[in-house]
């Protein structure tokens, strides 16, 4: 999705193809290193995840089929 210049808090934020927000995870300490986005019991469908840190936001487009 994208780097991390430093270690950083992150939320993790899932919203389904209208844009409502179906979940979200708070996570502390994160460094440059993969994200693991549980899909599994959701419906194949469009989504949309974002990531937020105190400095920048980054959305991005799922197609789970």
């Amino acid at each position: 999705m994208f780097t991390l210049p430093k270690e950083d808090n992150l939320t993790v934020k899932i919203m389904n193809a209208l844009g409502q927000q179906i979940s979200s995870d708070d996570l502390e300490n994160v460094s440059n290193n993969m994200i693991d986005i549980n899909m599994e019991g959701r419906p194949d469908g469009i989504y949309f995840i974002e990531v937020v840190t105190d400095k920048n936001s980054v959305v991005k487009k799922v197609v789970k089929q």
